[in-house]
């Protein structure tokens, strides 16, 4: 069965398939990897703990982490992928699900060439920034990671998402490909997906969307703060004039400085030395960082008034999150994994003559 048939057996089967559950299809496993300053997790019932390493969650959906100044936190997933969430920032697990494979055993996450199993991953920036680096996903997997404005559908492989509320009561999301297969999409200004090619990345800021004001403090015994950090990295101009209605839509070159900071980042992580040596490699190969007051060039994909709703110019917030299943994961997200389920019980029904090989 062809990858794009699946696709199209997804997008059909979304629209005509029940809410029901599989049994088959299981809580994903998320480890605790190397830890640097302090960081938090706050479980579904707004239960604060400190991050240690070799805490695992599972079921993980529901549970923020949340790291202070200066700290970082990396997250092994049991599909084979890695989270490092950046300092000063907020994210949730929304959603991971996983087929059952008895390739799956605790330390042994990071050591897949490819996710041993189809999975359905969703994880929401709140605020800050994470580093991602995914294994060769299945035709039939999803793996999103979702802003209050924006999302990114990740393939491969490494990556990065960032979301912060700027002074001026903007907000700004990045997207960056570093190796892979990345597309981003922007909510309010209905653009998308913009295909993320590798070295290059996504950088939106526009109006503050409702849900997004109250996101630093939206947890109860969340430190808040994130205000000062760009999704980026950098800290904002001080600006405090009026917002401006303006959705800003840019692609640019990620360059060398930051390819470099982003090896440094994973080299404290248990990705493979290999990768970590390609995103070394690509930095030599990347265009300087622009000089000082100056800003590198960039292709304007979108430079408008975000799309208004009922007259307002107010984006609309993030699609609400079904909670009936305790785990907060969201009801699209409920379907794709049903979806899944199914696609996947066919397979083994009725395997193909010639799998279609991973991404």
């Amino acid at each position: 069965m062809s990858s794009l048939r699946h696709r199209v057996l997804i997008a059909l089967l979304l629209l005509v398939l029940p809410v029901s559950a599989f049994a088959a299809l299981q809580d994903g496993k998320v480890l605790v990897g190397n830890i640097t300053g302090t960081a938090s997790s706050i479980d579904a019932k707004k239960v604060r703990k400190p991050l240690s390493t070799g805490m695992l969650f599972s079921p993980a959906e529901g549970y923020h982490i949340e790291t202070s100044p200066a700290s970082s936190a990396e997250l092994i997933l049991s599909n084979g992928s890695t989270l490092i969430v950046s300092p000063e920032s907020l994210i949730e697990v929304k959603t991971f699900r996983q087929v059952a494979s008895p390739a799956i055993a605790e330390g042994s996450y990071q050591k897949f060439e490819k996710e041993p199993s189809p999975s359905v991953t969703e994880i929401e920036v709140k605020r800050g920034k994470v580093v991602g680096e995914v294994r060769k996903l299945s035709p039939l997997s999803s793996y999103v990671i979702k802003t209050p404005v924006g999302m990114a559908r990740i393939r491969g492989t490494v990556f990065t998402v960032g979301f912060v509320r700027n002074a001026n009561g903007t907000v700004s999301m990045s997207i960056a490909c570093v190796r892979g297969s990345v597309e981003g999409v922007v909510y309010d200004a209905n653009t998308g997906p913009v295909t993320v090619a590798p070295g290059k990345e996504l950088d939106v800021t526009t109006k503050d969307p409702g849900d997004a004001v109250g996101a630093n403090t939206s947890v109860v015994g969340s430190t808040g703060g994130g205000g000062g950090t760009s999704a980026g990295g950098n800290t904002p101009p001080d600006n405090t004039s009026a917002a401006s209605p303006v959705a800003l839509i840019e692609l640019g070159d990620l360059n060398s400085a930051e390819l470099t900071e982003l090896a440094g980042i994973l080299q404290s992580s248990g990705v493979p030395a290999e990768i970590i040596k390609a995103v070394r490699d690509q930095a030599s190969l990347a265009p300087p960082p622009p000089p000082p007051g100056e800003k590198a060039p960039v292709t304007v994909i979108e430079n408008a008034p975000p799309k208004q709703e009922n007259g307002s110019t107010v984006l609309p917030p993030t699609p609400a999150m079904n909670t009936s299943n305790g785990g907060g994961g969201s009801a699209i997200a409920d379907r794709i994994a049903q979806t899944l389920q199914r696609l996947v019980e066919q397979e083994v029904t009725n395997p193909p003559d010639n799998p279609t090989p991973t991404m």
